[in-house]
């Protein structure tokens, strides 16, 4: 997991709280999480059986992906999802999109 302060102006002079960090994922998880999904798998979410092949072929071909398009949205959100426990707590200790801690 890799962090970035938020504040880069009050960490030089103040040193830097653990609340201050954006966390973010290793996204190779993901990036294979979605090589494994069938049209089905994601038909409820609104993504179709084009754009899925389009991402995965994206994925294969090692190009980045937008992760402001609706499609890896809507993906990201089934992720984390799947992620999560029935309390709210990760399942693991990686996200997908930048949270502040």
């Amino acid at each position: 997991m890799r962090n970035e302060s938020n504040n880069l102006d009050d960490a030089s002079v103040l040193g830097i709280d653990p609340g201050d960090y954006l966390e973010y994922e290793n996204l190779e998880e993901f990036y294979e999480w979605v090589l494994t999904l069938k049209p089905k798998d994601v038909r409820d979410k609104g993504i179709s059986q084009q754009a899925l092949y389009k991402i995965k072929a994206k994925i294969r071909k090692g190009q980045l992906l937008n992760f402001n398009t609706k499609v890896i949205k809507k993906l990201r959100n089934k992720y984390t999802g799947l992620m999560l426990n029935n309390d709210g707590t990760l399942k693991v200790d990686k996200l997908i999109q930048p949270v502040v801690s």
